[in-house]
């Protein structure tokens, strides 16, 4: 089944809202709200979340944040609903965020994960995301952020911000 990518706008509110709650557990991750996510549409110029669907069903969803002083796109966010995970929506919206990047010309992608989260962990290491520093009682249950780049131009000393 064919997945496709598109700019989310404010019919997909109650969709992103869903999927929040059904990939994240409120008492490890700081969940998004409805609210938060309209307040994300309407200041685009900072931004870019974007919606996986399948059959025009909204599946998965990635947040980017973009700084104007930075060379650097953070990733903030990537979920797929629990029916859709393991098969390519993850991955197809890694690639789309990747791209969004190289589009943009900036330097890299920074982004942050759970120190437990093994899973992932291995994942974006293969995608050659290097950790760069790590955050101690970054998520709501005290574990710590380890963050992680990529650089696409230059080299990955060239400053993170």
């Amino acid at each position: 089944m064919t997945v496709a990518i598109r700019a989310a706008n404010l019919s997909d509110l109650e969709s992103l809202q869903r999927i929040e709650t059904a990939a994240f557990s409120s008492e490890k991750y700081p969940l998004t709200s409805q609210a938060q996510f309209q307040r994300l549409l309407n200041k685009a110029k900072n931004i870019e979340l974007f919606v996986a669907t399948r059959r025009s069903e909204v599946v998965g969803y990635i947040l980017l944040f973009y700084r104007s002083n930075s060379q650097w796109g953070r990733l903030y966010s990537i979920a797929v609903h629990p029916d859709s995970q393991g098969s390519d929506v993850g991955k197809r919206l890694f690639d789309f965020a990747e791209q969004r990047i190289l589009k943009r010309k900036l330097k890299g992608l920074t982004l942050e994960i759970r120190e437990d989260n093994q899973r992932h962990f291995e994942r974006y290491l293969k995608r050659g995301y290097v950790q760069v520093a790590e955050v101690s009682d970054y998520y709501p249950d005290g574990a710590a952020a380890i963050k992680r780049a990529k650089c696409f131009r230059k080299r990955l000393t060239d400053g993170i911000d």
